[in-house]
C-alpha cells in the first residue's frame, strides 16, 4: 500500500475522474483508499467492495483532511435493499451507460455502517467523500449507490447529504426471504446472528421483543428475525424521509421486470430511452446477475423455489409459523405491509 499521500494526488490526476476511486475508508486513521477502477470493470463486477478484482494492496491512501471538498455535479441516486431480494439484478437493469452507471455496495458505505455500529460518528466523511463516489462517469451521466443491506442504518445520514436526491428500497416477503436461505451455504447461514443483531441495534424493536424472539431456534428462524428486524429499522428510516424513496417488492418486480426498471428508472430521472432500456432488461433478465457468464432467469429462480418448497416445505413451515408467534405481534403494521 502506498505511504499517505497528500491531497494533491487524487486532486492532480483525478478529481475529476471518476476511475480516480476511492475503494475503502480506513477509520481508525480517518483515510481514503483510491484506486483506477476502469468503466467496464466497475460494470462487469458483482459488487465493488473487499470482493473487487483490483490490488487493494497497491491504493494510494490520502488522508480525509487532505481531500479537497468536491462539488457534486449531479445528485447520486440509490438503490437501497433488504436482503435477497433480487437488488443486484435491479442494479444491473439501471447500469446502463452513458445514462446511468450504478455502483455495486462500494466499501465505504460498509465502512461506516460498521462505525455507526461501534458508536463512531463518521457524517463528515460522509459529507466529503459522497461527492467523490457521485462523480458521473460521463457527461450528464447519473450514479446510481446500491449500498449493502448492512448499510440500512446509515441510509437517512447519508441520504442527508443531498437533500433532493431520490431513492428505491427492494424489499421482498418472508416466504421468499426464507426460500432465498434454503439454498444458502453453512457459511451464510452463520451468519445470520450477526446481521440478525446488526439489523436489531439500529431500531427500537429489539425492546419490544420477548426473549424467545431473540432465541430462534435454527438458522431459518433466525433469517426471520433478520427480516422483521431490517423492517423496522426501514420504518424509522421512511417516517423521516418517505417523500423521497419509492418501495419496491420482488414479488411484483419478477413478474415484469422491464416495467419495474422503468418505474425505477422514471423515478430516479435517469434519462434513459425506453427502447434501450427495455433492449437491455432483456440482456439483464437472461444471465445471472451475480456472474453474468451463466444463463439465467426469473423463471428458472420461480421453479428452484418450487423445488425447494416441495423438498423443504416442513421446515419452513415451522420458521413461519414461529415468525407469526414470536415476531409479527411485536412488529409495527407499517413494518409488516410494507
Amino acid at each position: 500500500m502506498s505511504e499517505m499521500a497528500s491531497a494533491t494526488t487524487p486532486n492532480a490526476d483525478g478529481s475529476s475522474d471518476a476511475g480516480w476511486f476511492p475503494v475503502d475508508f480506513d477509520v481508525a486513521r480517518n483515510a481514503v483508499h483510491f484506486l483506477p477502477l476502469s468503466a467496464a470493470l466497475v460494470e462487469t463486477s458483482a459488487f465493488i467492495d473487499s470482493r473487487l478484482a483490483a490490488d487493494f494492496a497497491a491504493a494510494t491512501v490520502v488522508p480525509l483532511d487532505q481531500l479537497p471538498s468536491l462539488p457534486c455535479v449531479l445528485d447520486p441516486v440509490w438503490l437501497w435493499h433488504t436482503s435477497f431480494c433480487g437488488s443486484t439484478l435491479m442494479a444491473r437493469m439501471l447500469h446502463l451507460t452513458p445514462y446511468s452507471v450504478a455502483l455495486r455496495e462500494p466499501l465505504l458505505l460498509r465502512r461506516w455502517s460498521d462505525a455507526q455500529r461501534a458508536g463512531i460518528d463518521t457524517r463528515a466523511a460522509q459529507r466529503t467523500l459522497l461527492p467523490w463516489l457521485s462523480r458521473p462517469w460521463s457527461p450528464g451521466g447519473k450514479v446510481l449507490i446500491k449500498p449493502t443491506h448492512a448499510a440500512l442504518n446509515i441510509a437517512l445520514q447519508v441520504m442527508s447529504v443531498f437533500p433532493t436526491s431520490r431513492g428505491v428500497i427492494l424489499l421482498s416477503s418472508l416466504e421468499d426471504f426464507l426460500l432465498s436461505h434454503l439454498k444458502k451455504t453453512r457459511e451464510t447461514l452463520e451468519k445470520i446472528p450477526v446481521l440478525a443483531d446488526r439489523a436489531l441495534r439500529a431500531s427500537g424493536f429489539v425492546e419490544r421483543l420477548p426473549d424467545a424472539a431473540l432465541a430462534p431456534p435454527d438458522p431459518l428462524c433466525g433469517a426471520a428475525l433478520q427480516w422483521a428486524a431490517q423492517r423496522e429499522v426501514i420504518v424509522d428510516w421512511l417516517t423521516r424521509d418517505a417523500s423521497r424513496i419509492r418501495v419496491l417488492r420482488w414479488e411484483q418486480v419478477r413478474l415484469d421486470l422491464v416495467s419495474a426498471a422503468a418505474g425505477a428508472a422514471s423515478w430516479l430521472q435517469l434519462g434513459v430511452p425506453m427502447d434501450l432500456l427495455q433492449a437491455h432488461v432483456s440482456v439483464c433478465a437472461g444471465v445471472h446477475a451475480k456472474a453474468p457468464e451463466r444463463a439465467f432467469t426469473v423463471e428458472v429462480a420461480q421453479r428452484e423455489a418450487g423445488w425447494l418448497r416441495g423438498h423443504h416445505g416442513d421446515q419452513l413451515a415451522l420458521a413461519q409459523r414461529w415468525a407469526e408467534r414470536r415476531l409479527l405481534p411485536f412488529m409495527r403494521e407499517a413494518a409488516i405491509t410494507l
